[in-house]
């Protein structure tokens, strides 16, 4: 099988097969405000969530360059990344970073439902990809960007595979 569960023993989460729990977040992308709802998102699309313990300057930190360079490739695979970053804080603290990447909000309400411990450590950072039938395909936690990605593209490409007819 190609889905993979890593996790830090501490950090509970997700598992491989579970359906992901509906919601909805603001965040921005260029510095525009935008509406995310996981339903809406997984009408077309695999969906993937990278929850960050980087706070209100996720899209300005150097290691979101990783994202920001992934998610174009991602979109060319078939699949939506968005980012989160977890705090009880408004989505306008992230109007200053303008990437190309759209970064939300996720706050404990969303921890929860996604079993995240609150606060995030950055060794915790975790990434979900989700199937269109909301069918979590991996649940992945590390502290490198990078891996978060190559992960996440293996996944959809395998993914897109076990789903051609």
């Amino acid at each position: 099988m190609f889905f993979m569960t890593q996790g830090i023993a501490a950090h509970a989460t997700l598992s491989m097969g579970f359906h992901a729990p509906p919601f909805e977040a603001s965040g921005m992308m260029m510095g525009l405000p935008f509406h995310f709802s996981l339903d809406q998102a997984l009408k077309n699309t695999p969906v993937i969530l990278y929850f960050s313990a980087a706070g209100s300057d996720l899209g300005c930190r150097e290691d979101s360059q990783i994202l920001v360079k992934s998610a174009p490739k991602l979109r060319a695979q078939g699949a939506f990344l968005i980012a989160f970053s977890l705090s009880d804080q408004s989505p306008a603290v992230l109007k200053n970073c303008r990437v190309p990447l759209p970064i939300a909000i996720a706050d404990r309400s969303v921890a929860k439902l996604y079993a995240i411990n609150y606060p995030l450590s950055p060794m915790q950072n975790t990434t979900y990809v989700i199937a269109p039938d909301r069918r979590i395909l991996l649940t992945y936690v590390s502290s490198d960007p990078a891996n978060h990605m190559a992960k996440a593209m293996e996944t959809i490409q395998n993914w897109q595979k076990s789903n051609r007819r």
